[in-house]
């Protein structure tokens, strides 16, 4: 009995912080790409407005939670810059959690 008790707890305890069958890191994460891990979006936009868009490199994307159906987005990235070296970028944008989508006026790209 104290073995079935047991696992009872464990079971319950294993799902704490999982809402209807969904890990919230996973609702976090969904606007990322399963495959580099950057918000394709950003990506796109950031490459575009590079010197030489072939150089660019994603490095890793990190987002915060949602809060009021938004969500920070911050990229870092390597990419050629007017000297010919590969240096360190970032951006950091807003996102509606909703529908993945970047808010444009919200995007700031920086050298390192």
């Amino acid at each position: 009995m104290k073995k079935l008790v047991i696992l009872a707890a464990a079971l319950a305890l294993s799902s704490c912080g999982e809402a209807s069958g969904t890990n919230p890191r996973d609702a976090q994460t969904k606007c990322l790409s399963g495959m580099s891990g950057a918000h394709l979006e950003m990506r796109r936009v950031v490459r575009s407005r590079m010197r030489e868009p072939s150089s660019f490199e994603h490095i890793e994307t990190r987002v915060t939670a949602p809060v009021s159906n938004r969500q920070t987005v911050f990229m870092t990235f390597r990419a050629r810059n007017g000297f010919g070296g590969m240096t360190l970028g970032a951006a950091r944008a807003d996102i509606n959690h909703a529908t993945c989508a970047m808010y444009l006026d919200t995007l700031v790209v920086a050298d390192h």
